[in-house]
């Protein structure tokens, strides 16, 4: 199944399936928001964040920011504690482990 298959599932389900759950650092989003088609992801510039350009994928219901590293990595990014996780290895990762 190609990535913006994924992306178009995960879109469909958002009523169903919308939690991300991260043990390994605490985190339980509630995803609001997934941005649909992998080929018109754009950079996002935040003037805290420094370092390798991040494309913007999905939002949480609180307004943060998941976004797609260049490493291909998903990080979350906290807004308000202008802090970002690692939260997946891969969007297609991402994708399948939202759950309801």
């Amino acid at each position: 199944m190609s990535l913006n298959d994924l992306l178009n599932n995960a879109i469909k389900k958002l009523g169903k399936k919308h939690f991300f759950r991260d043990p390994n650092n605490n985190l339980n989003i509630i995803v609001e928001l997934i941005y649909p088609n992998a080929n018109r992801w754009r950079p996002l510039r935040i003037d805290w964040w420094r370092g390798k350009q991040v494309y913007l994928i999905g939002e949480d219901v609180d307004g943060n920011y998941i976004v797609r590293h260049c490493s291909g990595a998903v990080y979350y990014f906290d807004l308000n504690n202008k802090k970002s996780t690692e939260i997946s290895n891969s969007v297609k990762d991402f994708l399948s482990k939202l759950t309801e």
